[in-house]
Parts: C-alpha cells; sequence; structure tokens
C-alpha cells in the first residue's frame, strides 16, 4: 500500500519514529502511546507518553505535525480511526497479488 501524501520524514524530530508514523500513513497501523497521543492532539498525554528523547522534543514533534502531516490524518482520535479504516477498505477491495 502506497499513499499519495507528500510527507518529509527527514525534518521529524526523532527519526527513530518514523517507520511507525510510516506504518500510521502508509498501512493504516496505529502507532504506539506517544504517536497516538501527539496525532491526536492531547498535548497533556503527548507529555506523559513521551520518552526521554521525545520530551524534549515535543514543540520540535509539534511544529513537524503541524507542517508535514496531513491534516485528515491529525488532530482527533477520530480522524485517526477514520484513516485506519480507509485503509482497510482499500486493502479489502484491492485485488490480491
Amino acid at each position: 500500500m502506497t499513499s499519495n501524501y507528500e510527507i518529509d520524514y527527514s525534518k521529524a524530530p526523532n527519526q527513530s519514529m518514523v517507520s511507525g508514523i510510516k506504518r500510521y500513513v502508509q498501512w493504516g497501523i496505529m502507532p504506539g502511546h506517544f504517536l497516538t497521543a501527539l496525532f491526536s492532539d492531547k498535548l497533556t498525554d503527548t507529555f506523559a507518553r513521551a520518552d526521554g528523547t521525545n520530551t524534549p522534543l515535543i514543540k520540535e514533534w509539534v511544529g513537524w505535525v503541524y507542517n508535514e502531516m496531513p491534516s485528515n490524518l491529525v488532530g482527533s482520535l477520530e480522524k485517526m480511526a477514520a484513516h485506519v479504516i480507509e485503509i482497510q477498505k482499500v486493502k479489502e477491495t484491492s485485488p490480491s497479488k
């Protein structure tokens, strides 16, 4: 499954998180607790779930999400769930290889 989104993953504040972001965007696999909180616009939860690497990067993460992530994929848990459901529908209707 590929996406038509033009996201500059090289600008993500913590490159070790990119694989989880790509799985969410391209395959509709929900990310871990930190990214889910970040993408669903729950700042308190984002701080609570951040590890020692991501806590000092939260300001950069918020800017990256705002500038790089498509608005239909972030902003609420409902938007995230809708994206996952849409990807699943595409998978179900796509011919198997």
